[in-house]
C-alpha cells in the first residue's frame, strides 16, 4: 500500500509508521491512512502543521517558592533545596499549572495556535508518584 501522512511533511511515511508503531491502533488509523481513501485532487495537499504534546506531568500540588528537591517535589518548604520557580524546576519537580497556562497563552498570543492543523497529544500526563506525603490516587490517574 501507498501511505500518506496526513499531518506533516516533516517525516517520510516510512518514518512515521515506525514512530507510531508503539501507539494504539486507533491513533495509528487517525494519523495515517491508505492513500486509496484519500484520492489526490488538484487542490489536495499532504502537508500540514501539528503540535505535539508529551510528558507534561501536570502537578496540582506544586507550590512556587517551596523547596525544589527530590524529597519534597516542590510540594512544601523544608529547606532541602532551592526555592521552586514559578514555571517549574527542570529535572527536579513535575510541571506546575502555571507553566501549562503560560504555554497555552503563548500559543494563542504568538499566533502559533492559529497555524496548527491538529494536536498530537501522546500522553504521559500524570505527575510522578515520588512524594510520600502526596501519594498519587486512581482519580488523579484516570480522572
Amino acid at each position: 500500500n501507498d501511505w500518506v501522512l496526513l499531518t506533516t511533511t516533516y517525516l517520510s511515511a516510512k518514518t512515521a509508521v515506525a514512530m507510531v508503531r508503539p501507539l494504539p491502533l486507533l491513533l495509528l488509523v487517525a494519523v495515517i491512512a491508505p492513500a486509496a481513501l484519500f484520492p489526490a485532487t488538484a487542490t489536495a495537499t499532504a502537508t500540514g502543521t501539528f503540535l505535539q504534546l508529551t510528558d507534561v506531568h501536570f502537578d496540582n500540588f506544586y507550590v512556587a517558592g517551596d523547596s525544589a528537591s527530590k524529597a519534597t517535589q516542590c510540594h512544601r518548604a523544608d529547606g532541602s533545596g532551592p526555592a521552586a520557580g514559578q514555571f517549574g524546576m527542570r529535572g527536579v519537580c513535575d510541571s506546575p499549572v502555571a507553566l501549562a497556562n503560560a504555554t497555552v497563552r503563548f500559543l494563542e498570543t504568538s499566533g502559533v495556535a492559529a497555524s496548527v492543523d491538529f494536536v498530537l497529544w501522546t500522553g504521559d500526563n500524570a505527575r510522578h508518584d515520588r512524594d510520600a506525603a502526596f501519594p498519587r490516587t486512581a482519580a488523579q490517574l484516570y480522572g
